[in-house]
C-alpha cells in the first residue's frame, strides 16, 4: 500500500471547494483510500451542484465536507485556472469512474454499484465487466425511488459491508447522492458521486461531442437531446454565469480603486 498522499488545495467557487486535480491523480488517491479502508466520499462538481450549493448552504457544507470534490465541469475547471493562475484539467464523473474501474481491474479493488435502475445496472454491468476483464463487481443494488425505511437502509448497508467492495459508485442524481455518500461514512467504502455516468456507460445516454465538452457547452447538448429530463435544470446556465459575471465585475471594479490609489500617490 502507498503512502498517504496530501490532500491537494482546494479552489473556492462560489462557496464550493474543489480540488485541484488530475484524473490520473485523483484515481491514484481513490485506490489508496480504498485499500486504507474506505469510510470517505468522492463528489464531481459541475455548475448545477455549484449553483444548488451556492443557494443552499446544508448541502454545500456536504460537499465541502467531501474527501475529494473533483472539477466535473469544463467551467468549474476554467474558473479555477482563472482564479487560481493556472492550468486546471477536468475531471469529468464518467471519465472518473472509468478511470478507477481500471485501476481497479489491475488491483484487484472490488467495487460495487448503487442506484439507477435495474435495466441500466445490469446494461452498465455488461459494459463494465467486457471493458476491464477481472474487475471484482462484489455489489450492485437499484434503490426503489423513495426514501429507504431505517430498517431497510441497514439492511443494505449490511450487504455493502459483506461485499467486500472497497469502492462504491453512487448514482442517485444531485442531491441525493451526495447526502447518501455523506450519510454513510461508517461503510468500510470509498463512496463516489457519480450521477449520470451510470446511464453514460451502460449506453442509456450519450455525452456531447469533444469540441463541445471543450467548449463548455456540455449542459446545452444534454437539454438538446433529453429536454424533458434537463429543462428542470436549464436555470442553472444563466445562474452560474450570473455568479461569473458579478465576480469579473467585482475583479474590475478593485482594479479600478487600485489603480486610482496608485495615481493619488
Amino acid at each position: 500500500m502507498q503512502g498517504a498522499r496530501p490532500i491537494p488545495r482546494t479552489v473556492d467557487v462560489f462557496g464550493t471547494r474543489v480540488g485541484a486535480t488530475s484524473l490520473d491523480e485523483a484515481t491514484v488517491r481513490i485506490l489508496d483510500w480504498a485499500e486504507q479502508g474506505g469510510g470517505r466520499y468522492v463528489c464531481c462538481a459541475d455548475a448545477h451542484m455549484v449553483v444548488r450549493g451556492a443557494y443552499n448552504s446544508d448541502y454545500r457544507a456536504i460537499v465541502n465536507r467531501a474527501d475529494l470534490v473533483t472539477p466535473d465541469g469544463q467551467p468549474i475547471a476554467w474558473w479555477m485556472a482563472h482564479t487560481a493562475g493556472g492550468p486546471q484539467d477536468r475531471v469529468a464523473g464518467p471519465d472518473l469512474m472509468l478511470a478507477v474501474c481500471d485501476a481497479a481491474a489491475r488491483r484487484g479493488t472490488p467495487i460495487g454499484l448503487y442506484g439507477s435502475t435495474e435495466e441500466i445496472l445490469e446494461s452498465l454491468l455488461r459494459d463494465l465487466t467486457a471493458r476491464f476483464p477481472g474487475l471484482p463487481i462484489t455489489f450492485s443494488y437499484s434503490p426503489p425511488f423513495r426514501p429507504l425505511t431505517p430498517a431497510e437502509d441497514a439492511a443494505v448497508a449490511k450487504q455493502i459491508e459483506e461485499s467486500g467492495a472497497k469502492i462504491l459508485f453512487v448514482a442517485l442524481g444531485c442531491p441525493k447522492q451526495e447526502r447518501w455518500a455523506a450519510g454513510h461514512t461508517h461503510l468500510p467504502v470509498v463512496s463516489i458521486a457519480v450521477g449520470w455516468a451510470f446511464a453514460i456507460h451502460a449506453g442509456e445516454s450519450s455525452r456531447a461531442p469533444d469540441w463541445m465538452q471543450r467548449a463548455g457547452l456540455e449542459t446545452l447538448y444534454q437539454i438538446a437531446i433529453e429536454p424533458n429530463r434537463m429543462l428542470r435544470y436549464a436555470w442553472v446556465v444563466p445562474s452560474f454565469l450570473g455568479f461569473v459575471a458579478a465576480a469579473l465585475l467585482g475583479e474590475l471594479r478593485a482594479g479600478l480603486r487600485r489603480r486610482i490609489k496608485e495615481r493619488r500617490r
